[in-house]
C-alpha cells in the first residue's frame, strides 16, 4: 500500500547520497517499507528550492500518487521556487512545464504563485 509521509533523514538518503540542502522540509512515498520517492523544499541564500527524486516504480505505476505527493510538496512553494531540470531524465523539462513552471534558462525553471 502506498503512503505519503513527512520524510525523514533516513528517507531522503535512500534516495540521495546526501541531503539536498539544509533547512530542507520533504515527503516521502511508501510502498510498504520502500523508499520509491522524495520531494520538498529548502531554503538555498533565501532562495527557495524545490527537489524530487522518485523511482522509475512511482513515475509509471504509480502516477496517481506521484500527483498527491506533488499536491503536498506544493504546499511548502511560498510565493516562489525555483527548480533544477535533470536533463538525464526523459520528459523532465516538459513535466516541470506542466506543473506550471516557466523556463528560465536551460537548466533552471521557476514558479511563482
Amino acid at each position: 500500500m502506498i503512503k505519503i509521509v513527512p520524510a525523514n533523514r533516513q528517507h531522503i538518503e535512500s534516495l540521495y547520497k546526501e541531503l539536498p540542502g539544509p533547512s530542507l522540509r520533504a515527503v516521502a512515498v511508501l510502498d510498504g517499507d520502500r523508499v520509491i520517492g522524495v520531494g520538498g523544499t529548502f531554503l538555498l541564500a533565501g532562495v527557495r528550492i524545490v527537489f524530487a527524486n522518485m523511482t522509475d516504480e512511482l513515475r509509471h505505476q504509480h502516477k496517481r500518487s506521484l500527483v498527491k505527493a506533488y499536491r503536498a510538496v506544493k504546499e511548502m512553494f511560498g510565493e516562489k521556487v525555483f527548480a533544477q531540470c535533470d536533463h538525464r531524465i526523459p520528459k523532465a523539462a516538459e513535466f516541470l512545464t506542466h506543473l506550471g513552471f516557466e523556463k528560465v534558462n536551460e537548466d533552471f525553471y521557476v514558479w511563482t504563485r
